[in-house]
């Protein structure tokens, strides 16, 4: 394995989430992908559904697959918001 199948990269990209968003081990934090058939959008893109306890539940989108997210994909998601606007 090249460590950069669907497991891999979203298992990373949860932590990554995690601890730039600094959320408690009670959040929840889902990753899956999933076609985008908008026009202009990537031919999948990953969805991060994020939970926090006692907070609004949001989705943070990265135009590419889970295994090709880069940390700064995630950090630019959450500073900027996500790829579809």
């Amino acid at each position: 394995m090249d460590g950069k199948g669907p497991e891999r990269g979203s298992a990373d990209l949860e932590q990554w989430v995690r601890e730039d968003l600094h959320l408690a081990d009670t959040a929840v934090v889902t990753v899956s992908e999933r076609a985008c058939t908008k026009q202009g959008c990537a031919p999948v893109e990953t969805i991060v559904d994020v939970a926090p306890e006692g907070e609004e539940p949001f989705l943070i989108r990265l135009a590419k697959p889970a295994a090709e997210v880069e940390r700064m994909d995630v950090i630019a998601a959450l500073a900027f918001g996500d790829d579809h606007g």
